[in-house]
């Protein structure tokens, strides 16, 4: 049963770690114009992109895609090539090249992803210090076979306490002197409970 426990612990912590640690990517379904025909991406360059019709969704094939939200998408082997529309759309090559020249000039974004990273480790090692904690209590409670033989120890008890009870104690012995009352002191004193003066 502790086993059970422990596995559900592990899987929820694992959801939790996956959770704080992978990209989330924003899909979008948008309508192709003129169709019943949705389109599924992120709605970026390089995304992959699966078509979304009423007998299912299957990957989209090559061609160009005019979209209800005025995007005209280029699609070429199941990825987005170019997005045109909305906003300035680039070859995938294009945009590569214009991110390798971005890197350079992000030299002062990189503090803040390093403060960005710092941030997640804390995070993470709160997870991981949360995590020892419950651990630990886990460990820490009793387990059925523990609380088994604690109970059988304390009927051992009980038992032994039983059977010295029914074992009969000698008096106490009084060294002391008796003081004994003469044979017609004992016949006066029950006269007088009879005969009242």
């Amino acid at each position: 049963m502790e086993n059970k426990k422990l596995e559900k612990l592990i899987g929820s912590v694992d959801k939790l770690l996956k959770f704080f640690t992978e990209k989330k990517e924003v899909f979008e379904a948008v309508k192709v114009k003129d169709s019943d025909v949705s389109i599924e991406s992120a709605m970026e360059i390089g995304a992959d992109v699966s078509i979304s019709t009423s007998n299912g969704s299957e990957p989209a094939t090559d061609g160009v895609y005019s979209l209800e939200n005025d995007k005209v998408i280029t699609v070429k082997d199941g990825k987005i090539e170019s997005i045109q529309g909305g906003e300035e759309a680039k070859p995938a090559d294009e945009e590569l090249a214009d991110e390798a020249g971005a890197e350079s000039t992000t030299e002062d974004e990189k503090p803040k992803e390093d403060e960005a990273v710092k941030a997640l480790e804390g995070r993470v090692k709160s997870l991981e210090d949360t995590i020892k904690t419950l651990m630990d209590s886990i460990n820490a409670v009793p387990s059925k076979q523990d609380v088994s033989e604690f109970k059988n120890q304390l009927l051992t008890v009980n038992d032994s306490i039983i059977a010295l009870s029914k074992i009969p104690t000698e008096k106490s012995r009084d060294s002391r002197p008796e003081m004994k009352d003469s044979q017609e002191d004992s016949i006066k004193r029950v006269a007088s409970l009879f005969y009242k003066q």
